[in-house]
């Protein structure tokens, strides 16, 4: 992929889901005996086993888990740190247990990023290119859990003014949509605020989407499900 093998650096993300009891105490034994089976060691052992020297580190912020992890692999990419990055997301459930209000989703999935000219240059096949990242946080006023207006329409308009773009060139959201009645309402105003809403019609029309309504919520890998989804509908 022409990389080297001390520049290319990991960032992961591993859920361990709902265990019974009996099954985390045979977990926690198992990782008194073997160390590397808990999840810390996730971005490690990829990185091992490709012998990469670059480093490696397993990410957790709940939902936004994958984004953050190709955040940081990005960051890494622009500002030398590596040449090249794996950023990528997994979550699986032992149990079904205690879903009645959420479709929750298993997925495992991962990008590699490269600078555009590198990966032209070396004749690798480009499926997209980020131009920009924004990521913030909710602000206190609201449940932390719970999606805040002024900082959705506030990380949009980053993104938006990183790209050099107007909100109206944007023709698809990606949206979180975990179906939920107080989250969903808060993202889609949120997006009509920054990107229009009713005045783009026609061929100008705004669509939304989430992937979530296919697979289900695949919590901390669900932004790297939603990226692979956008890359896949481009193709």
């Amino acid at each position: 992929m022409g990389i080297t093998t001390n520049e290319t650096e990991v960032h992961g993300r591993f859920h361990s889901g709902q265990l019974y009891k009996t099954e985390l105490e045979g977990f926690l034994s198992y990782c008194k005996r073997f160390p590397t089976g808990v999840r810390s060691y996730i971005a490690g052992k990829v990185r091992h086993f490709f012998g990469w020297t670059a480093p490696a580190m397993t990410v957790d912020t709940v939902c936004s888990t994958s984004t953050v992890a190709i955040d940081l692999a990005y960051k890494a990419i622009l500002s030398r740190e590596c040449s090249a990055a794996l950023a990528g997301g997994t979550n699986f459930y032992s149990t079904p247990m205690f879903f009645q209000n959420l479709t929750a989703g298993e997925a495992i999935g991962a990008v590699f990023l490269k600078k555009s000219t590198y990966a032209i240059s070396d004749g690798d096949q480009v499926i997209g290119v980020i131009s920009a990242i924004a990521i913030n946080q909710n602000q206190n006023m609201t449940p932390i859990f719970v999606p805040n207006l002024p900082s959705l329409t506030s990380v949009f308009r980053t993104a938006i003014q990183k790209l050099g773009l107007d909100a109206k060139d944007i023709s698809v959201v990606e949206a979180h949509g975990t179906g939920t009645p107080v989250g969903d309402p808060v993202e889609y105003d949120s997006i009509r605020q920054v990107f229009g809403g009713s005045i783009r019609a026609g061929q100008n029309a705004l669509q939304i989407g989430s992937v979530k309504g296919l697979i289900g919520h695949t919590e901390g890998a669900s932004g790297l499900v939603a990226l692979i989804k956008i890359l896949l509908m481009m193709q």
